[in-house]
């Protein structure tokens, strides 16, 4: 048997007792809509930040040219600079950079970066060298999958190819400026 009895605003007590479960409802419902509006921010959120990780374009550059133009070559990338250094030939490439004033070697990172390519007589230059080369973007001694293995056998073959003409052209001219008796 519920027993009412009065209280001070004069009201019997089952009354209030029936009010205080209904305040404690609507605060529970003014709680779980807060949990769901915030968890929906954090997926909108986590959404946004997966999409702009993903470059929105492919890369026309294969090659940088300066160290503060280096950046990490995704997964999307890899196919792509495979292919171009492939196909592209080295020794074409070399002989219009030169043409244009570029005698920068082209260097691949490993556990150091190298030139490939160097003639013997100037491996006492390497280091120097190093500092000014053209460094193949996404070569790397941290190689995980197979297309980042071929990736860095790519860029050392194209790298050597490209240097030994360069180098070829360097000593003609430096040939061509020795006065001979």
């Amino acid at each position: 048997m519920n027993a009412s009895f009065p209280t001070r605003s004069g009201v019997h007590g089952n009354v209030c007792a029936h009010s205080c479960r209904s305040m404690r409802r609507t605060a529970l419902a003014v709680q779980m809509a807060t949990l769901r509006v915030i968890v929906l921010l954090m997926l909108l959120t986590a959404t946004c930040f997966v999409l702009s990780c993903r470059p929105s374009t492919p890369p026309v550059a294969f090659f940088t040219y300066e160290e503060s133009e280096q950046r990490k070559v995704t997964s999307y990338d890899l196919p792509r600079q495979v292919a171009a250094l492939t196909e592209r030939n080295p020794v074409a490439d070399a002989e219009k950079a030169w043409k244009k004033g570029d005698k920068r070697p082209f260097s691949v990172r490993g556990y150091v970066t190298t030139i490939p390519g160097l003639p013997k007589a100037m491996e006492d230059q390497e280091i120097a060298m190093v500092m000014k080369s053209k460094i193949i973007r996404g070569t790397s001694d941290y190689q995980r999958t197979p297309l980042e293995v071929q990736l860095n056998t790519a860029a050392d073959s194209y790298a050597e190819r490209y240097n030994k003409r360069l180098f070829e052209l360097s000593s003609r001219e430096n040939d061509n400026k020795t006065v001979k008796p």
